[in-house]
């Protein structure tokens, strides 16, 4: 879907979120995490815990952990997963979305509808609206 030529960075995020969310249980390992990132074509998964909090796990954390040689089959998503999320309401409009992402140096946010997750938004996304908007 070509993003930019159908949304303007003022329409809300949740026209361009993904949903449902792809999640991965915090039991999972980094290799079955990995499978999932690639099998879904995704950079971040959405991590359930045993407590409810949820937490989130990207490509970049993956990365990370290999990088400290965390054994891919003896190291878990909650193990590597981020719980402080950074989050925007599914009415913000995207370019809101993008400001979140700048200012935490982060590639994905999710979104939230009454303290619920209900989607997540990439840097892809939002990319391709920016970039279509300029275009035009």
């Amino acid at each position: 879907m070509d993003l930019g030529k159908q949304f303007s960075p003022t329409d809300p995020v949740h026209r361009i979120m993904a949903w449902p969310v792809v999640s991965v249980p915090e039991g999972a390992t980094l290799r079955r995490l990995s499978q999932v990132l690639d099998e879904e074509r995704i950079g971040a998964a959405l991590v359930i815990t045993d407590t409810g909090e949820p937490g989130i796990v990207t490509e970049v954390d993956v990365v990370a952990a290999l990088a400290a040689d965390a054994d891919p089959d003896e190291v878990w998503s909650g193990d590597v997963m981020t719980t402080e999320l950074v989050t925007v309401r599914s009415d913000s409009p995207i370019i809101e979305a993008a400001e979140a992402m700048h200012e935490n140096r982060i590639r994905h946010v999710l979104v939230q509808e009454a303290g619920e997750c209900v989607g997540l938004v990439s840097i892809r996304d939002i990319l391709a609206v920016l970039l279509g908007h300029v275009e035009e």
